[in-house]
């Protein structure tokens, strides 16, 4: 029960976002299921590895290849989609301990924090970077090969 909390929660988050965004109709519904989409997969890989970098890394790539899809069915930029859909994704809650045991001068706790904080956000940018650079790729692959039956015909 705590993780369908936890997923419409994210939904939540993801259409708070959107709203900010100015997001409506269509796209603020992709939104949404693309927010349940994030931490759904956080979960599921989380709970089966205990692993933050593998979960954030995981989530990050389900979510972007979401994003690029739905960005083209809807005609819109993928960050327009992205941005939104990430935040249930934001590592807030260790950055906030992070800097709660800085102003302690717990410095154990602040290496700590800081360490899961870099993960998390690396994680991220590295599942946004395979994404994106696959999409580019198959995007190029498809394109030459649309020339090609062209230039035959």
């Amino acid at each position: 029960m705590t993780y369908l909390v936890q997923i419409i929660a994210a939904v939540f988050s993801a259409i708070g976002f959107s709203l900010l965004f100015n997001i409506h109709g269509r796209k603020l519904i992709i939104t949404a299921v693309g927010g349940a989409i994030t931490w759904g997969v956080y979960l599921i890989v989380f709970t089966q590895t205990e692993n933050v970098f593998l979960a954030c890394f995981v989530a990050t790539m389900a979510i972007m290849a979401f994003a690029e899809i739905m960005a083209r069915i809807a005609k819109t930029p993928v960050i327009i989609l992205l941005v939104p859909m990430l935040v249930p994704m934001v590592p807030g809650g260790d950055l906030y301990r992070m800097m709660t045991n800085l102003v302690m001068d717990n410095s154990g706790q602040v290496r700590f924090y800081g360490h899961q904080l870099v993960m998390e956000v690396g994680a991220i940018a590295f599942g946004i970077i395979v994404i994106s650079t696959a999409m580019q790729l198959i995007l190029k692959m498809h394109a030459h090969i649309t020339e090609q039956r062209r230039a035959r015909h």
